[in-house]
């Protein structure tokens, strides 16, 4: 079976994002990526991650608020911290060269996840969380 690579983004859009309301004052999980079954998505040091956050009001989070991404394996066990930054450093979306640009490479295999966590002095609504994560997608490709 031949493999698809292509650039992928995961956002707030996804169907394997899960998005959960912040709680003021404590780090929270407010999205949850879990890799699909028969893909792996390949994060690269060129790659970029961008996130807006707001409270239900709609007024945004703090610039100081703290933002952690971490991958973790299936059970937990293996964590690793891909970022830990203020929110400031990722509110930029259009200009590439202000984006957060990861400094490694992460490969994401099937059943893995991601977290994105906040530690905020509001609390984040899903409804007005955003964000991307860029990378490469390697996937089966159909068969025909």
């Amino acid at each position: 079976m031949a493999l698809v690579r292509d650039k992928y983004r995961i956002t707030q859009n996804d169907d394997n994002v899960t998005l959960s309301a912040g709680t003021a004052g404590q780090e929270t999980v407010i999205a949850k990526f879990v890799v699909p079954d028969r893909t792996v998505f390949e994060i690269s040091p060129d790659d970029v991650f961008s996130l807006y956050l707001a409270n239900t009001g709609g007024t945004e989070l703090a610039g100081t608020s703290k933002v952690k991404l971490t991958h973790e394996d299936p059970n937990g066990i293996t964590v690793r911290q891909l970022a830990l930054v203020d929110y400031v450093v990722l509110k930029e979306f259009t200009d590439r060269l202000k984006m957060y640009t990861f400094g490694q490479s992460v490969a994401l295999k099937p059943k893995d996840r991601l977290f994105i966590r906040v530690t905020g002095d509001l609390a984040a609504a899903t409804a007005y969380t955003r964000f991307q994560i860029s990378c490469t997608r390697v996937a089966e490709s159909l068969r025909i």
